[in-house]
């Protein structure tokens, strides 16, 4: 289909211009006015058919036919009148349509965002984009806007049968502040006059409930060798708190070792995002793991050869390397298919579970609020985030040495 539209302009539609020759039989000269405008509307109606059922397959949204596809040549099939050639409307902001603007804004703002929001902000503008049939955005309205987020939150029809629910409103949300954004932008540049769209358009989100920790029965169904791969990526978050993306991000070089105190370095690289600046430290590296052969599975990673019989260097730690190359989200899959045939199915149980119970189990020994936020990549207090350069190593492997389940 896409690339049917790509030769329309290109190519005359032969095929179906023989076939209108076949059915009112005669012959058109190709050098004729009357073969041109055939011409044209036939290019209309494929390019319109093509766009309708992308439309319905990529938006599931209905798509209007045009009055004729004969344009101005053409008769009206309702009024019977000539159809007259579209006014111009001459915009204040030059033109500029909303699939314009939101690139601009990306090319000024993209260099502060990370790639996956840089995705997003494009996913969605070319979502909105379609919606409103990529007008100019002096003349998009709040009801454009209010419509858009009401058809993402609307069920919609299931092609295999039945209904799909809508986006959830925190969803909802996520979708709308990048459109946002572009308005404000515009605004700020002097691309438009008008009010934000967007303003004031939030849905009312529901509570989140959050995951809970396991229980020690579920701990013990769970961690244990026989999981496998997931083995040692449970033990490293369940005894260092790290969230998914940053167990599963950790390489053999991130395991470190300092006036005799070995850690985890968690730090940001081509293979791990971090989600705030607090999420950059050091965190050392519990008893259990240590006595349970962690640093023998490390030495061993580090010395693994690849098929050449060259040594491996900067590897990761384990191997979750999903096939969309999103290892936190292959983990998290994979963990959730465990999970359930060790019969572990209470509801709000996820991997996050397991920093959930190295939390609780922090606040069960009396740690220290702030020594709590060093450990989990969280801010700390005011006073230590802004006049002191951390606990330290030795003082934050006192606290791990706290935790026991």
């Amino acid at each position: 289909w896409l690339e049917s539209l790509g030769r329309l302009s290109d190519d005359p539609p032969l095929v179906e211009i023989a076939a209108v020759e076949r059915r009112h039989g005669f012959v058109l000269d190709p050098a004729s006015q009357t073969y041109g405008t055939l011409t044209r509307a036939l290019q209309r109606a494929i390019k319109a058919a093509i766009e309708g059922r992308l439309r319905r397959l990529l938006e599931d949204q209905p798509s209007e036919p045009p009055r004729s596809f004969l344009g101005a040549e053409g008769i009206d099939a309702l009024t019977l009148k000539p159809i007259s050639r579209a006014r111009q409307i001459i915009r204040s902001d030059g033109g500029l349509r909303f699939s314009e603007a939101g690139a601009l804004y990306l090319e000024e703002a993209g260099s502060t965002m990370r790639t996956g929001t840089i995705a997003h902000h494009r996913r969605v503008q070319k979502l909105f984009a379609t919606f409103v049939r990529d007008q100019a955005i002096s003349q998009i309205t709040r009801a454009d806007a209010a419509d858009f987020l009401a058809k993402l939150r609307a069920k919609r029809v299931n092609p295999k049968g039945g209904q799909l629910e809508g986006l959830s409103a925190r969803t909802v949300n996520t979708h709308r502040n990048p459109l946002s954004q572009v308005f404000k932008w515009a605004r700020r540049r002097g691309k438009m006059d008008g009010s934000n769209p967007f303003e004031d358009q939030q849905f009312k989100e529901a509570a989140p409930e959050g995951w809970l920790p396991f229980t020690k029965d579920e701990l013990d169904k769970l961690v244990k060798p026989e999981a496998g791969a997931l083995y040692w990526p449970m033990m490293v978050s369940l005894y260092s708190g790290m969230r998914l993306n940053e167990v599963c991000g950790l390489r053999v070089e991130d395991v470190g070792e300092e006036h005799g105190v070995q850690f985890f370095e968690v730090s940001e690289h081509a293979g791990r995002l971090l989600k705030t600046r607090a999420a950059k430290r050091r965190i050392p590296i519990h008893s259990k793991l240590i006595n349970a052969g962690f640093m023998e599975y490390v030495s061993a990673r580090d010395k693994r050869v690849d098929p050449k019989g060259d040594q491996l260097k900067n590897g990761t730690l384990f191997d979750v390397t999903g096939p969309e190359g999103k290892p936190g989200k292959y983990v998290g899959q994979k963990f959730g298919r465990y999970r359930e045939q060790a019969g572990v199915t209470r509801e709000r149980l996820s991997f996050p579970s397991f920093r959930k119970n190295f939390a609780t189990a922090m606040d069960q020994a009396g740690v220290h609020i702030d020594d709590a936020a060093a450990l989990l990549g969280h801010r700390r207090s005011f006073s230590w985030r802004v006049y002191s350069s951390g606990p330290g190593l030795q003082r934050l492997k006192d606290v791990i040495e706290k935790i026991s389940y």
